[in-house]
């Protein structure tokens, strides 16, 4: 509210100076200096706005709206006081209105992007700027009807004390929202040069496109105003007054249709259409009105016509165009967000506007005002078609905003001189942490610099040796294999089994034949360590031919050996492992090493993990859905789609998880029409859940509630999945986290993303899932929780059998229960009817201890 009451002030006080500042121009100057006003403001705003730009992330955005709106008012008072016939003082007081304009709605349009997020934007914003509507509306009413009386030179006066007002509301919203100084920014970061920020925030492709967007909709509309002001000049030539109740009565037809708009279509425009209705609308309209003033060129038919042209923008401009552009500021980051505001529309769309001026003093010989309209059309459409590009960049830019991953460069680090001499002496030294440090700081090499101390490294402790035998398990061996080969006699068998694959990869004919020897000792070794120990040799190896060995060991009696064993099969991917890998499945502590495994055989696989999935019990079905989703060939999608169904199966739901995974980087082949039916019965299932929780309300203790809570949010997850299958390519995992566990700024952010995306009729079911609405209870609390127990999950039911116990209302549902088929649900039940049992005997003992003792007092 008070936003709007912000709005409405500015905007009637820049209605106000913009009436009294063009009045006096087309009154008292030439009209062939009309042209060059547009590039006379251009300069003067994108100046004022350039010295803006440097403070305005530096300051409380609400304090900067007071002094401005102070400094504003002071100078409304001098230039009256000062007011004279002057060419340069008319261009002046031309000049000042349009920064006072500029300026105050960049600061009140980047003090709404910091308080809201871009979904409340969608909905909000239009009502925000319905207040400047109803600002310019009201004012232009006023002035209709009073500036005969007051004299237009006395408006100076009016827009003072506007002003002040607005510096007012500017301090109640700060209050309000409590907002906080921007921190200070280091000194190495601060930039003198203006255009440093200038080139700072078009060298983003997302803001230039942006830039692009507004000063092509900026020299449309000037092209516009020019045609309407020269119609309505001619007009009222010589009527000063006549000339500014017409702007003024103008003013409020377009701001009372521009009202009507922002109330009962803007906010249905974007939540239904998105962005791309939002930013199209308004070039669209202006494309149909300009037809129509090159039909009727010349006369009063020219003034309805330029008016209607110029009425569009009015009404359009600041109802939808301005609310679907503040949306786009929302992704640019907070610390840049006020000078990209700032530089955007206070010196591209100045400057674009002082270009479209220029156009036309150069156009005026050859075309006359009403044959701009053939300039300004190809611009039109230039716009609409840049619309869509600048959606999909919106789109991208939110997708990153919602990721949290860093990304690391892949360069290899170079040695110098220094490096080497100083990593040399580390290794030959006695200090095993420098060694260690050296060592890794070798494996970031693509190539060794120079020879290792081979002997003193390897008689060194279990943790050098073995990350010496890595390294050259990597790298290779500079020199001669003699320690490697003592090495294989070591009493770690780590280091035995690293030496051995050192061997086996870097070794000659007899150096491979020893290696080979000591390799099969240590596989037939009755120490399960030492087997284990040989895994790893072979895995460092990789060789796809040593699988025989691996099959031995994944059948080891030993669990710990086949743990070992099913983690070297990732690097022998041999298909014969497959068999004794699937058996692996069904064992929890070899299971996550043998998917893995099963994944990177890849292909030759699936038919055993098909198999699983069809005949494995829970877990390892689980397992094999996520091996399959890991390969992700044709065959595995279409094991993964046929296994799809309600969230109350877990293996549907990994199944779509794994699924909208791959449909993160590539369309998958899956039936449309049995996604969309299994994602609208979810949607359902979701809805149901969401009014059973508010239903029940709070329970103490929350295990009922975590549980229902737990169901919920399983179930949103299974809808956004299938969403993910309907629109591949999209960042669906990002969008899933930020809904359920982001922060208030990610959830909306992430709410708005979907509301970008091609989903058609199943878009708004989807965003209804996640926004606060109340629903009409259904059923009583005591209803609802009886109607749980009939839920095909037990452990919703033990929960509510538990909750019904603690308040003793189990009794009227023990039959029903007892017939219960899961044996959770029978435990709990067993163990409810206990608790009640012993809480009925605790109370009887001590009702009548108690009349014991006062019988005995008495």
């Amino acid at each position: 509210l008070l936003f709007t009451q912000c709005f409405c002030v500015i905007a009637a006080a820049f209605v106000v100076g913009r009436t009294l500042g063009v009045t006096l121009f087309l009154q008292r100057v030439d009209p062939a200096f009309v042209p060059y006003t547009y590039a006379i403001s251009a300069v003067g705003v994108s100046s004022v706005a350039l010295v803006y730009a440097r403070i305005a992330d530096r300051f409380r955005r609400d304090h900067l709206i007071q002094v401005t709106a102070l400094v504003f008012a002071g100078l409304c008072v001098v230039l009256r006081v000062t007011l004279n016939d002057s060419l340069w003082f008319l261009a002046l007081v031309y000049v000042f209105f349009d920064v006072v304009g500029d300026i105050s709605m960049i600061q009140l349009w980047t003090l709404a992007s910091d308080v809201m997020s871009a979904r409340q934007g969608k909905r909000l914003f239009a009502f925000v700027a319905a207040g400047g509507t109803i600002g310019g509306a009201v004012v232009g009413v006023a002035l209709g009807s009073t500036v005969r009386l007051i004299g237009a030179p006395n408006l100076f006066f009016v827009v003072a004390a506007l002003l002040l007002v607005a510096g007012l509301a500017a301090r109640k919203i700060g209050k309000l929202h409590r907002l906080e100084t921007p921190k200070k920014a280091k000194r190495q970061d601060v930039k003198p040069s203006l255009g440093g920020d200038v080139g700072r925030v078009l060298s983003d492709r997302y803001t230039l496109v942006l830039a692009g967007l507004l000063a092509i909709a900026t020299l449309t509309t000037t092209l516009v105003d020019y045609q309407w002001k020269m119609a309505a000049r001619e007009a009222y030539l010589g009527d000063e007054e006549g000339l500014a109740a017409y702007f003024s009565y103008f003013a409020v037809a377009a701001n009372s249709t521009g009202l009507m708009v922002q109330l009962f279509v803007t906010s249905r425009l974007l939540e239904r259409f998105g962005l791309r209705a939002g930013l199209a609308a308004l070039p669209a309209a202006l494309l149909t009105a300009l037809s129509g003033s090159l039909a009727l060129a010349g006369g009063a038919a020219f003034l309805w016509a330029t008016t209607i042209a110029k009425g569009v923008d009015g009404a359009l401009r600041y109802s939808i165009n301005d609310p679907s552009v503040l949306v786009l500021y929302r992704p640019i980051p907070a610390r840049i967000r006020g000078r990209a505001k700032a530089i955007l529309g206070g010196v591209v769309k100045p400057l674009a506007a002082g270009a479209a001026g220029l156009c036309i003093a150069g156009l005026a010989p050859v075309l006359d005002v009403a044959q701009l309209a053939w300039v300004t059309l190809p611009l039109l459409a230039g716009g609409i078609a840049l619309v869509e590009g600048m959606r999909r960049l919106y789109v991208r830019r939110l997708t990153r905003e919602l990721s949290t991953r860093t990304r690391l460069d892949g360069d290899s680090l170079s040695i110098d001189a220094q490096t080497r001499s100083t990593l040399s002496a580390a290794l030959s030294g006695d200090d095993r942490e420098r060694a260690l440090s050296a060592l890794a700081l070798l494996l970031t090499f693509d190539d060794l610099p120079f020879e290792l101390p081979l002997e003193s490294l390897l008689r060194s402790d279990r943790e050098v040796a073995s990350r010496t035998l890595e390294l050259l398990a990597t790298h290779g061996v500079v020199g001669r294999l003699d320690a490697v080969e003592a090495a294989m006699l070591h009493a770690e068998p780590e280091v035995r089994a690293r030496a051995i694959a050192v061997v086996l990869l870097h070794g000659g004919l007899s150096s491979l034949l020893a290696g080979a020897g000591h390799l099969r000792d240590m596989l037939e070794d009755p120490d399960p360590e030492v087997r284990s120990a040989a895994a790893q040799s072979l895995a460092v190896v990789g060789d796809r031919r040593f699988f025989e060995p691996l099959l031995a060991l994944l059948q080891d009696p030993e669990v710990s050996v086949r743990v070992a064993a099913a983690h070297a099969a990732r690097r022998v991917p041999n298909p014969a492992l497959g068999p004794c890998l699937a058996a692996l499945l069904d064992v929890a502590a070899t299971r996550p090493a043998a998917r893995r495994a099963l994944a990177h055989i890849g292909g030759a696989a699936v038919p055993l993990l098909g198999r699983v999935l069809e005949t494995g019990e829970n877990r390892s079905r689980l397992a094999a859905a996520r091996a399959l989703g890991d390969i992700g060939d044709p065959e595995s999608v279409v094991l993964l789609v046929g296994k799809l169904g309600s969230s109350r199966d877990p293996l549907s739901r990994e199944c779509a998880r794994v699924l909208g995974r791959l449909a993160e980087r590539r369309p998958l082949p899956v039936e449309r029409h049995r996604i969309v039916a299994l994602f609208e019965d979810e949607v359902k299932v979701a809805r149901e859940l969401e009014q059973v929780i508010e239903e029940i309300g709070e329970v103490e203790p929350e295990l009922l509630g975590d549980a229902l809570a737990q169901r919920w949010s399983s179930s949103v997850r299974h809808v956004l999945a299938l969403a993910s299958l309907l629109v591949p390519e999209h960042a669906f995992s990002e969008i899933t986290s930020a809904l359920l566990r982001g922060d208030k700024t990610r959830r909306a952010n992430a709410l708005e993303l979907l509301d970008n995306m091609p989903l058609g009729v199943l878009g708004p079911q989807l965003i209804d899932l996640f926004d606060s609405v109340a629903r009409p209870r259904q059923m009583s609390r005591a209803e609802r929780l009886a109607s749980l127990l009939d839920h095909p999950e037990p452990w919703v039911v033990s929960c509510v059998i538990y909750e019904l116990a603690l308040d003793e209302r189990l009794a009227p549902f023990e039959d029903k229960l007892r017939s219960h088929p899961d044996p959770l649900v029978q435990e709990t039940l067993q163990s409810a009817l206990s608790g009640i049992l012993v809480r009925r005997v605790r109370g009887v003992s001590i009702r009548l201890v108690a009349t014991h003792l006062v019988a005995r007092r008495r």
